[in-house]
């Protein structure tokens, strides 16, 4: 039973989180510079239609020329909202493919970025990756800017799964793959050798894979 409400609630979880990703492409893409334009037009032609005497509003003079115009940006924002609403789900994964359950990224986008001292030795950094669905598979690289040999990294899905550090030369690894929880939360410690210059740190999202019926229902994720 308990198994059985378990997956329940995280499939509800999964549909929460594709609506959302929807409903961000279709917001995002109103607000590009091409989309702006078309919006602005129907304003412009609002407000010439209700000066031309083609009403849009009950308002008279300055003001229904206003109005008018303000009801052609509202028309047009809700229009262009709906018609990329409706495509969401076939153009919102063009800047990767789809392989079964996993999909890859053409580009692998940044999921965490900090500048590493050895000051910052077993210390704990926070971060997030909303993109994937919730309980999923998230493959990612580690970029180092500088001399590899001389850090200890190690990403987990909780600060329990961290080892605390002794030695630079612990734990050095380029990619890995974790599975996260619903809140898609990592954290990431390291190590550096005490004399080594400070560097930046990138984690990269290769690509994630959907959870399965198993994992839905496994208390353990």
């Amino acid at each position: 039973m308990r198994a059985h409400f378990r997956r329940i609630t995280r499939q509800f979880g999964l549909a929460e989180w594709w609506v959302g990703r929807c409903l961000a492409y279709a917001t995002r893409g109103i607000v590009s510079r091409s989309q702006n334009w078309a919006i602005a037009g129907a304003g412009v032609v609002g407000f010439v239609s209700d000066i031309a005497g083609l009403k849009m509003t009950p308002l008279e003079g300055y003001q229904g020329a206003l109005a008018s115009a303000a009801a052609g940006v509202i028309a047009a924002w809700i229009l262009l909202f709906v018609l990329r609403l409706f495509i969401a789900p076939f153009r919102m994964w063009s800047h990767g493919k789809w392989y079964g359950d996993e999909f890859v990224y053409n580009e692998p986008p940044l999921a965490f970025h900090e500048r590493i001292s050895p000051e910052n030795n077993n210390f704990v950094h926070n971060f997030r990756f909303p993109e994937a669905p919730p309980y999923s598979f998230i493959k990612y690289k580690i970029e180092c800017d500088g001399r590899r040999e001389f850090i200890s990294i190690m990403v987990a899905a909780h600060w329990r799964q961290l080892p605390v550090f002794s030695d630079h030369k612990q734990c050095q690894y380029t990619s890995g793959g974790i599975r996260v929880g619903r809140d898609r939360k990592m954290v990431l410690t390291t190590f550096m050798r005490a004399d080594a210059t400070p560097f930046s740190i990138r984690i990269k999202v290769a690509g994630w894979e959907r959870p399965n019926k198993q994992v839905l229902q496994d208390p353990h994720v």
